[in-house]
């Protein structure tokens, strides 16, 4: 496979482990040459549910892809989901003898600087990243190189993955043949491609609704500032609806399209679900009910954000238990008392919400060969103390 233009990328969801073989096309773009994906339950509350059987499926994924695009896999970029994650932000300044051009070398002293600090027992560290420098003048920039400073202060973010999470990935893609892999934090991927630098130059939130987990990050400069996840989704919104309503599960699943939280129903009017019918009215208040559960998890996660965060910092929103779900947005910001929107979609190709993650890693793995100067805090994969 050729490293400087295609990557290849398995992304880790609590619902499904998917893949993806992809190539860069004209500027930032991709162009997915291969997809393979298992759906079953992976994880639930940060732990495996068959270690067994996601190895299976990292295999099958794996030699899918490898079967489809006509590849041999040697080098693998793992998304990592937020619940197999720890986040740690320090903030750290380096003085100088008399002011000075910034230059890269000094946002690595910066970096260095700020590692100083005991790591997360039972996890590695796989990337850092600057949430913002702030000059001996008090101004706070994103990029400071081309400043001119005696003093350069900086908040970085640094990110690990959970060892028990990192070893049965790994195992799984050694067996398979694959001799590299690097693993990246979802939600980094997901703001860094789906949040506009300009969206992020501000604080924003991130919410990413799966299958039975959803992540909450509060996203600042390049780096996530806060996050924090709890083991609610889509899945248990259609668990509801088949134990109220006594219906199949697969069939609950299909109701979950078809409700439209806005709306106020007939009491006479009926969803079809399998061979028979139910109420629609009732269908949307136990979809609404859990939506509002979830809103009073999510605003939980940002009251619990160390940081102050401005009351108009908007809320995007990804991941598949929110995207196909007609009103859901509506009510989460009435819940949250803040503006909700779906995530931007950055490619009319490739809009599907719960491949998001997916696409995020695709776009980091993509960029790490992307022959330009980047800055040294853009460069999100490097190691701790530089």
């Amino acid at each position: 496979m050729k490293k400087e233009t295609t990557a290849a990328v398995i992304d880790i969801g609590s619902g499904k482990i998917c893949g993806f073989v992809a190539g860069r096309v004209e500027g930032d773009d991709f162009n997915v040459i291969a997809g393979a994906e298992v759906r079953f339950g992976v994880f639930y509350g940060g732990k495996w549910i068959d270690e067994g059987e996601v190895a299976s499926a990292v295999s099958s994924v794996v030699r899918q892809l490898e079967s489809r695009a006509n590849v041999k896999l040697d080098k693998v970029y793992v998304g990592v989901p937020s619940e197999f994650v720890s986040v740690v932000t320090r903030q750290t300044d380096v003085t100088y003898s008399a002011p000075k051009k910034i230059a890269r070398e000094n946002i690595n002293e910066v970096f260095s600087g700020a590692a100083e600090f005991e790591q997360p027992k039972g996890f590695s560290p796989i990337s850092r990243s600057s949430i913002y420098f702030i000059l001996d003048d008090g101004k706070k920039v994103i990029d400071p190189v081309g400043e001119t400073a005696a003093k350069l202060s900086g908040l970085v973010s640094f990110i690990f993955v959970d060892d028990v999470f990192k070893n049965t990935v790994s195992k799984a893609l050694t067996d398979c043949g694959v001799k590299e892999f690097d693993f990246v934090a979802q939600s980094l991927a997901q703001a860094l491609y789906l949040l506009s630098p300009s969206v992020r130059d501000g604080y924003a939130i991130l919410v990413d609704g799966g299958f039975v987990s959803t992540s909450v990050s509060v996203v600042l400069g390049d780096g996530i500032l806060y996050q924090k996840a709890f083991s609610v989704g889509g899945g248990q919104m259609a668990d509801d609806l088949s134990q109220v309503l006594k219906i199949d599960y697969d069939d609950a699943v299909g109701l979950l399209s078809k409700a439209h939280l806005n709306l106020d129903f007939a009491d006479d009017a009926v969803f079809e679900a399998g061979q028979g019918s139910v109420s629609a009215s009732m269908t949307n208040e136990i979809i609404r009910a859990r939506v509002e559960d979830m809103a009073d998890s999510i605003a939980a996660c940002v009251k619990s954000c160390p940081h102050i965060l401005p009351d108009n910092v908007p809320v995007y929103v990804t991941g598949g238990a929110f995207c196909y779900l007609k009103g859901a947005y509506n009510t989460l910001s009435k819940c949250l008392g803040r503006a909700v929107y779906p995530a931007p979609t950055v490619s009319p190709q490739y809009d599907k919400q719960e491949y998001s993650s997916a696409y995020g890693v695709i776009s980091i793995a993509l960029s790490q060969s992307k022959p330009q100067k980047q800055g040294f805090f853009r460069k999100l994969l490097s190691s701790l103390g530089g």
